[in-house]
């Protein structure tokens, strides 16, 4: 649920973790399409992010992950941005300053970077992580 950060129930197992390069907050993400910002002590929902449309077959149209998260980080130099990666093959960049689009009180996706296709052109479907160079310039993935 919106109001349990770890979702303690059990219905979704935890894929990633990334702290924020001050310390103050963590970005999850979990087989749940919707990754959550914590924060420092996980006690504490800042953001939501919005699920994606599933009956969209193009998933850089949707506004949000498909299928769970697999990769998540924070940019290691700017305090509101953040990448994650998922099942649909999507890497995207959010916006948790504060003042990005919402959607249901939802933070809705800023940037689709890009969908991972494999050496014939055919969309892959498993992001299994990502990494952040240390200047925030590149974005690193890797798929199964």
């Amino acid at each position: 649920s919106d109001n349990d950060p770890l979702d303690s129930t059990g219905r979704h197992v935890l894929t990633a973790l990334g702290p924020s390069a001050t310390g103050s907050q963590w970005i999850v993400g979990s087989t749940s399409a919707q990754p959550k910002v914590l924060d420092r002590e996980g006690r504490t929902t800042l953001f939501n992010f919005i699920k994606g449309d599933t009956y969209v077959t193009d998933s850089s149209k949707t506004k949000g992950h498909t299928a769970g998260v697999t990769g998540v980080a924070f940019h290691p130099l700017a305090k509101d941005a953040c990448w994650t990666t998922g099942l649909d093959g999507s890497i995207r960049r959010w916006d948790v300053s504060g003042r990005a689009k919402t959607e249901f009180k939802k933070v809705v996706c800023a940037e689709v970077v890009g969908k991972c296709k494999d050496e014939k052109g055919r969309r892959t479907q498993v992001v299994s992580n990502l990494s952040v160079h240390p200047n925030g310039r590149k974005v690193c993935v890797g798929t199964a």
